[in-house]
């Protein structure tokens, strides 16, 4: 008696989908991983268009642009009014909104 193969294929896929929605397999929604587990540096870009400069100035080189809303990592270090977001990433502070649970300054 051959058993039929479309409810079992249907079947099957439920269960996964239900086994990675308990086991949290949504992973990270918006790409970002927090800094450590002990705190939380991640700022929200409130310009339209920020670029991210080699250094902290204005003529450094643009390395990278971040859209508006765009969730990112930093750093606690500021220097002139740039955010350090990595090496050779630094981004203008006053575009930069500390995210909830932010936990550098």
């Amino acid at each position: 008696m051959a058993l039929p193969v479309r409810p079992l294929v249907i079947g099957g896929v439920l269960v996964a989908v239900g086994v990675a929605v308990v086991m949290g397999g949504g992973g990270n929604r918006d790409g970002v991983t927090p800094v450590s587990d002990k705190g939380r540096c991640e700022f929200r870009v409130s310009a339209d268009l920020l670029n991210v400069r080699a250094g902290p100035a204005t003529d450094q080189r643009v390395v990278e642009r971040l859209r508006g809303n765009a969730l990112v990592p930093g750093q606690s270090a500021t220097e002139n009014g740039f955010r350090k977001l990595g090496d050779n990433r630094w981004a203008a502070a006053e575009f930069l909104t500390p995210a909830p649970g932010n936990t550098c300054q």
